[in-house]
């Protein structure tokens, strides 16, 4: 498929402002997908490079480009990610389509996006949507454009099948995630940061000392209740395994270190209070995560 995966959303960033587009390329959320990109594209050019976090013009848009071969393009009101990844990799690959998700998440939350819209870039019928970045439109205006020409959203994106593709998704398909509320976090000395809209709470000392004391798991979201009273979430994305697991297998945690870590015994995922301060997503291996992945799907009982 010539085909290529892009995604949409909203912002209301000044773009006169000096954004600085390190912003996006240091979160934690963004590495993962940079560094699958670079492995495939190096495989078959040894000279391949990361482009340096720059801003430009094209097609009259302003546009950030990043390394991975992400560019992300300004309209007044939306932003559209594109990538070199094929819109048909995006569905039927569970590595790409979790490490592409976790860099667009990134940055609909660096740019405070209340929603995503994933799709092709052209050739089928979502990509007329795409247009809505040139004419000032909306999101609601998106929302509109795709319900009218290919109905609502395709299967959600945490079930989508690897085999067995049906055409409809391809020329049709497209999908919506909405994008949690982000949540201030107060610093011991009583005030609060979120390093403007672009930054990240950085934890202290005081901040790493607390502990989790509920939990919940969303098909998308990862909240954590503190001791301290603080409330925290991460994009589901951030973690593979849980974002591939059941509902059932996601709830079925357990708190350990008097509250420093969860445990999924069903998934065999641990996850820091730490980890989750400092932003960071998992870091396990591509490699490490698809053998886990290969042994979860062998371990389906096959029909008779």
């Amino acid at each position: 498929m010539g085909v290529d995966f892009t995604a949409i959303g909203e912002h209301d960033l000044d773009l006169g402002s000096g954004f600085d587009p390190n912003w996006i390329a240091r979160r934690p959320g963004f590495g993962p997908a940079v560094q699958w990109t670079r492995e495939f594209l190096l495989a078959s050019n040894p000279a391949y490079r990361d482009d340096e976090p720059s801003w430009g013009l094209e097609y009259s848009l302003r546009v950030l480009r990043l390394p991975g071969t992400f560019r992300i393009r300004f309209g007044r009101r939306l932003f559209l990610v594109d990538h070199i990844a094929r819109w048909h990799t995006f569905l039927t690959d569970p590595v790409a389509r979790t490490v592409l998700r976790g860099a667009v998440q990134t940055v609909a939350d660096v740019l405070d996006s209340s929603g995503l819209y994933y799709l092709p870039d052209s050739s089928f019928a979502p990509s007329l949507a795409i247009d809505r970045i040139w004419d000032d439109g909306s999101l609601e205006d998106v929302r509109a454009d795709l319900d009218r020409g290919c109905g609502p959203p395709s299967l959600d994106l945490d079930v989508l099948y690897q085999e067995d593709l049906s055409e409809a998704i391809l020329e049709t398909g497209y999908f919506y995630e909405p994008r949690p509320a982000r949540t201030t976090i107060h610093l011991g000395s009583g005030a609060s940061s979120d390093c403007g809209r672009a930054g990240m709470s950085i934890p202290t000392a005081e901040t790493q000392s607390a502990t989790a004391t509920h939990l919940v798991v969303t098909d998308d979201t990862l909240s954590i209740e503190l001791s301290d009273g603080r409330s925290i979430a991460a994009p589901l994305g951030w973690y593979p395994r849980l974002l591939h697991g059941t509902p059932e297998e996601r709830g079925r945690w357990q708190l350990i270190g008097q509250g420093r870590g969860i445990h999924w015994p069903d998934l065999d995922e641990d996850i820091s209070v730490d980890a989750l301060l400092a932003g960071r997503p998992s870091g396990e291996s591509q490699a490490s995560f698809k053998r886990w992945l290969d042994q979860r799907i062998d371990s389906i009982p096959k029909p008779s």
